[in-house]
């Protein structure tokens, strides 16, 4: 009787609630968010993720796979004392010293660069976006794994991913159905930027322009949020739990390797089907260091950020992966 009652009441919140969801799954990769979603959520909902994008472009521009877009040669032969985004003349001297750096690995990998484009170094510009806060208009990317080199083709490619990635997120911010961003949202600038980039497309006031205040009102206005946290507890994942989710990533990375990109292509049409070595592959690995920022970036969402439900749900895809 007690859970007819909670359920009745649940009902008829959602029907007294003229305001769309907007629901944030927080989480690594490989926690299992999108099977989730599959089997817990219910009605019509624009779903945005990134990830999907980026295979999609990935294999329609040519550049390969989820893997290639994000390729970047090593940190290593970077000089040391990369300058932060705060000082534009240390950067334009860093940024000139990369040229040298550049040409040697160039001539050291002939084969990259004739498929993806010499590499390059950043410019002043994309080097301070790079590592300005998502909150500020900038892509938020740690120091620790930044990379101010880049190959031509992989560069124009994000660009374009980029592109339909904030299209996509402004149509479903004015659009009527509910919203789901499958993205990792660990930290509360990641989820922060979303509500604004949301709320600019909204009220076409530019990101530099809006406060806090309106950000949050306006969301307010339009949505109900809720935040599901894909662990134990608000608190986060043990230790134990972080290198069982970097085991199932390299499971699923293994398993991804063995899909077609393209189940159409002619090469996995034939007598060996998606065997056939030359049936266009998908690749999708996340390197553990990856996750090890994920797990740093981390605060639990709280009641302050507009959340009508804070939920933890577990880790999913450990079920699969204790299963004998």
């Amino acid at each position: 009787m007690k859970i007819l009652l909670e359920n009745w009441r649940k009902y008829l919140k959602e029907v007294q609630d003229p305001r769309q969801k907007l629901i944030f799954l927080v989480g690594p990769p490989s926690v299992g968010k999108t099977e989730w979603v599959k089997k817990n959520i219910s009605g019509d909902f624009s779903v945005l993720n990134r990830d999907d994008i980026v295979e999609k472009v990935a294999l329609e521009s040519g550049v390969g796979t989820y893997d290639d877009m994000y390729k970047r040669p090593p940190k290593e032969i970077l000089p040391e004392n990369m300058p932060g985004p705060e000082d534009p003349k240390k950067v334009e001297q860093y940024l000139g010293s990369l040229q040298a750096v550049a040409d040697k690995f160039n001539a050291q990998h002939p084969a990259e660069t004739k498929k993806f484009g010499a590499v390059a170094p950043f410019t002043a510009e994309n080097y301070i976006k790079a590592l300005t806060p998502r909150t500020e208009g900038g892509w938020g990317v740690p120091p620790n794994v930044f990379v101010p080199l880049h190959y031509p083709k992989i560069a124009d490619q994000n660009k374009e991913i980029q592109n339909q990635f904030e299209s996509g997120r402004a149509m479903f911010a004015k659009g009527k159905k509910n919203i789901i961003i499958d993205m990792v949202n660990m930290s509360s600038d990641e989820r922060d930027a979303h509500r604004k980039n949301m709320v600019s497309a909204i009220t076409n006031i530019p990101l530099n322009d809006l406060t806090d205040e309106e950000v949050m009102r306006n969301i307010d206005d339009k949505f109900t949020q809720e935040a599901y946290v894909f662990a134990p507890t608000l608190e986060g994942w043990t230790d134990e739990e972080k290198e069982q989710i970097k085991k199932v990533a390299e499971i699923r990375a293994e398993e991804i390797k063995k899909l077609p990109a393209d189940p159409e292509h002619p090469n996995c049409k034939g007598p060996l089907g998606f065997e056939d070595p030359k049936c266009p592959k998908r690749s999708k690995t996340i390197p553990s260091g990856a996750y090890d920022n994920f797990f740093r970036q981390y605060s639990p969402p709280t009641k302050s950020e507009g959340y009508t439900i804070i939920k933890p749900v577990g880790i999913p895809s450990l079920v699969k992966l204790k299963q004998p």
